[in-house]
């Protein structure tokens, strides 16, 4: 049987990413279970980022959109 990936929101992303650095300044934490939180974090920072630019892309086209309308 298929296991179904489930995405994550923005916030939850974000939420996920705070969590990760908590587990990294804990100094009880191995240093291969903080490697592997970190690797963790980086593609979460990356996947947020992508969707951050996306957001901010769609506010600016709608921005142009609404100035065009409106002149």
């Amino acid at each position: 049987m298929a296991t179904k990936k489930t995405t994550q929101t923005f916030a939850e992303n974000l939420a996920s990413i705070e969590q990760i650095v908590a587990t990294l300044e804990d100094t009880g934490t191995s240093l291969e279970a903080s490697m592997e939180e970190f690797q963790r974090g980086i593609q979460l920072v990356r996947v947020t980022q992508t969707e951050l630019s996306a957001m901010e892309q769609k506010i600016c086209e709608l921005l142009i959109d609404e100035n065009s309308t409106v002149s």
